[in-house]
């Protein structure tokens, strides 16, 4: 069976992995534990569509519904983190969601 490639018709895009990034974040439980405030926050984590294959991945943890915390620092962090770690010669290219 064929390899899915959506990208195929652009071979100067073959040596990145291509994905769109953005954030989900889902209502807390009644019964979530509030933090030392007082308060409790939406869940969320932030998920990558390859945009080659069309397959969708969890990518890192915004926040467990503690703290509040924004989305661009947290995927910076991971990225750096991920790029830090691989030794691979595939370069990544991100498409954030704004909304």
């Amino acid at each position: 069976m064929a390899r899915l490639d959506y990208l195929k018709a652009f071979p100067e895009l073959d040596e990145y992995t291509i994905e769109a990034a953005d954030g989900h974040f889902i209502d807390h439980a009644c019964h979530t534990e509030k933090n030392s405030k007082g308060k409790v926050y939406a869940a969320g984590g932030i998920y990558a569509l390859n945009l080659r294959s069309g397959l969708l991945r969890f990518l890192c943890l915004v926040t467990n519904g503690t703290q509040r915390h924004q989305e661009i620092p947290v995927l910076r962090d991971h990225i750096e983190k991920q790029n830090k770690g691989n030794n691979s010669s595939q370069k990544h290219l991100y498409r954030l969601s704004e909304n």
